[in-house]
């Protein structure tokens, strides 16, 4: 039997903003688990320091960076050439960290999501 599932929130970020504006770039919750991490590390940080912690290549970094923008999740400080998560984006983190609290990847225990 199937449930009669009610349509989501419009402004809810993580399902109404998953696909950018090429229609095909969907992030990966492990990547954007790396970029939480190295924001609660130090709050601001520069694109280069982001891409170390991304384990991505350039031209990803910058689709998850301009997701996140577009999506109001970073803002960019021109003056110090940092990028900051703002409320929503410090609450994307959040959300992606007790994720993964839930899931021990080491023994291959995923959570089934239905």
């Amino acid at each position: 039997m199937l449930l009669d599932l009610e349509e989501p929130e419009q402004n809810f970020h993580l399902l109404s903003n998953t696909i950018s504006a090429n229609d095909k770039f969907r992030p990966n919750p492990k990547v954007l688990s790396r970029l939480g991490q190295a924001f609660y590390e130090k709050e601001s940080l520069k694109k280069s320091h982001l891409h170390l912690f991304s384990r991505t290549n350039w031209p990803s970094l910058k689709k998850y960076i301009d997701w996140m923008e577009k999506g109001g999740y970073l803002e960019y400080d021109g003056n110090n050439e940092q990028y900051k998560p703002t409320e929503s984006g410090w609450t994307l983190f959040r959300l992606i960290s007790l994720f993964y609290d839930h899931i021990d990847f080491k023994k291959g225990n995923y959570l089934a999501l239905i």
